[in-house]
Formats: C-alpha cells, structure tokens, sequence
C-alpha cells in the first residue's frame, strides 16, 4: 500500500511539473498583404491639320472684242507666241489640287476645293498602383485576475500542500 501511494503521489508530481513546463505557442507570421491597382483610361482628342491654300496667276488679254485667259492651249490656237516667262503660274498646295480655271462673259471663276482635314486619335493610359500592407499578429496582453480567480488559486494551493503532508503522515506511519 505504501508503494501504491508512493506511485500516485509521483504520478501526480510528475504531471504537475509537464503541465508547468509546456512550451508557449510561435508567433504567428506576419501577414503581409499586397493589393495591385490597375486603373486604365481612354483619353480622345481631334488634331485639326493647318489651313491649305494654291494660287494660279493668269494673264487675260483681248480677242476679237472679249477677254481670253493665256494657258498653252489658248496660246496654240492664236498662234501667237507668247513669252514662256508669261504664261500661267500654278501650284498645288499639300491637299489641295491646282486650281479649277474658268473665263465666261466676262466673269472669271477660280474653283478650289478640300475637304475638312481633321484626325481623330484615341489612346488609352494604364495607372498601376501597389499597396503593400502589414498586418500584425495580434498582441495578447494580460489580464489581472479577479479576486475569485485569486481566492480559488490559493484554495488548490492549500489543498495540495496538505495533500502533500497527509501523504507524507501516511507513508511514515
């Protein structure tokens, strides 16, 4: 019987000192969280291209009574020799053509003509941003213990120290 005291009271012991010896859990990681952005906008705008403009500079002279404007076709039906230096000047400008030449009853008519140039262009921007946030671990902080908690601690104190001594009175007897 003695044995068998001597057993338990070692069991117990022993028990005692794993449950005070436990280890404390790991910190828990850190969590780092990273949150990508990615905002794209469509911008448009129009480029208007810079007027455009042609001449055409001609000579008019008399015949027979009406004016006839001087260009080389007219000039080989009157067999006349006209200067070259005299003779219409044209030019075309970058949209536009030389111009339309056209002498009727006395009234000169000049016809040029474009389109309106204007481009539409649309492009779009990409914006990326990158947040990069910690989130810590939460920190456990202790609490005190009530008074009952403390009460109760010193009642199993007391109870295992007198267990301790009946157990001691009982293995000497």
């Amino acid at each position: 019987m003695k044995q068998f005291i001597v057993h338990i009271l070692s069991f117990l012991v022993f028990s005692l000192v794993l449950v005070s010896c436990a280890s404390r859990k790991p910190p828990e990681p850190v969590i780092i969280e990273n949150t990508k952005t990615i905002t794209e906008v469509v911008k448009d705008t129009i480029y208007k291209i810079e007027a455009d403009s042609s001449f055409y500079n001609a000579y008019v002279d008399c015949v027979n009574g009406k004016p006839v404007l001087m260009t080389n076709e007219t000039q080989s039906l009157f067999q006349e020799k006209v200067k070259t230096e005299k003779l219409p000047k044209s030019k075309a400008g970058k949209y536009l053509e030389v111009p339309k030449v056209n002498l009727q009853n006395g009234v000169l008519t000049v016809n040029c003509e474009t389109r309106a140039q204007e481009l539409f262009k649309q492009w779009r921007e990409k914006y990326i941003s990158e947040n990069t946030k910690e989130i810590l671990p939460p920190v456990y902080i202790e609490k005190p213990f009530k008074w009952y908690q403390k009460a109760l601690m010193w009642i199993g104190a007391l109870s295992l120290v007198l267990y301790a001594i009946g157990g001691i009175l009982l293995i000497k007897k």
